[in-house]
């Protein structure tokens, strides 16, 4: 369960400089599909953040905005959703803990955090839903970072 490519890794790594590591996950899977609840889920006593990393070779900001932050955005929207209304069961692994399994009733607060790998110097929120009304419809407002 535990595979992860080398941006992902890049990304845990630098999470795992803050955070213990029993608490950190790679690609935990919903149980009733086994499909990627989002790419790395970190639970710190019931704050949850669910990171979203995306890899991007674009240059050009416009496609980088479209193909890259909107489509991690769309991604972290539907986690967000899945994790407030407690209707999903997440299976998870690391070689402390072992497997289990969250269903997240110790919810205090959620993170949803974008990692994309190139620099984006136009990261505003207010100009990403300018960009596109749909993420009007996002009831919360996400982290976007990127590691380069």
């Amino acid at each position: 369960m535990e595979l992860i490519n080398n941006f992902e890794q890049e990304v845990k790594d630098q999470f795992l400089n803050t955070f213990i590591y029993d608490l950190t996950f790679s690609n935990p899977q919903m149980v009733n599909s086994n499909k990627e609840f989002c790419d790395i889920l970190i639970n710190f006593f019931g704050d949850y953040l669910l990171i979203q990393c995306k890899e991007c070779n674009i240059e050009d900001e416009e496609r980088l905005t479209k193909n890259t932050v909107f489509d991690g955005l769309n991604q972290l929207r539907a986690t967000v959703n899945r994790t407030k209304r407690k209707q999903v069961q997440v299976r998870v692994f690391n070689e402390i803990q072992g497997e289990k399994v969250y269903n997240f009733a110790d919810l205090k607060k959620i993170y949803p955090i974008l990692v994309v790998n190139k620099r984006v110097p136009f990261i505003s929120y207010n100009y990403l839903r300018e960009k596109s009304p749909q993420l009007n419809k996002l009831d919360f407002i996400p982290i976007i970072m990127d590691i380069e």
